[in-house]
């Protein structure tokens, strides 16, 4: 089942991209509508449900400027358990005034792709672009563990609409918090 899921995502990431980045003869997956934005630093998700973090982990919400600052911090996936842990205690990061977060599995990350574009793969009126990880195509870490390879977890690229295996305990990619609304 997580092939086919993967070869999907793979192939929707490979269409020619037509206009800024975007296609326009496809629906888009992720349409603004879809979200409640929270003005605190996160959106609802209407369709699952779940609040989102509009900054990556590292980052600071600027009501003033309705923009994410600063950079982009990198976990190994341990870590990255870790910092939501911390963010829910109050000891580092901002949990915006809410307890319960942490890292989304990988349905809920790709719940959040827009895969009618690409550079990056998300809705930048609901995510702001900054928070799509790095040049590089540096992913996302989720919850998800890889059946087939020990050690390895899933992490989300949101600049390629790709879904990859990584090692757990080697690479070290951005975090995107995520709680279940009440």
């Amino acid at each position: 089942m997580m092939n086919k899921y993967i070869t999907a995502i793979i192939f929707m990431s490979s269409v020619s991209l037509v206009h800024a980045d975007c296609l326009n003869n496809i629906a888009e997956t992720t349409p603004t509508s879809r979200f409640t934005n929270n003005t605190d630093g996160s959106v609802t998700d209407a369709v699952t449900g779940l609040m989102w973090k509009k900054c990556s982990e590292g980052q600071t919400w600027e009501v003033a400027t309705n923009t994410c600052t600063g950079t982009t911090a990198y976990y190994t996936w341990q870590e990255a358990l870790q910092r939501a842990e911390d963010v829910n205690a109050g000891i580092t990061g901002d949990n915006i005034g809410y307890t319960g977060w942490r890292v989304p599995n990988v349905k809920e990350l790709t719940s959040i792709l827009e895969y009618s574009c690409s550079m990056p793969s998300m809705n930048v009126e609901v995510f702001p672009p900054d928070t799509s990880g790095d040049d590089r195509g540096n992913p996302y870490w989720t919850s998800t563990i890889d059946s087939v390879s020990s050690g390895f977890m899933y992490t989300v690229s949101f600049r390629a609409s790709g879904v990859i295996a990584r090692p757990s305990s080697m690479d070290v990619t951005a975090v995107r918090l995520v709680r279940n609304e009440p």
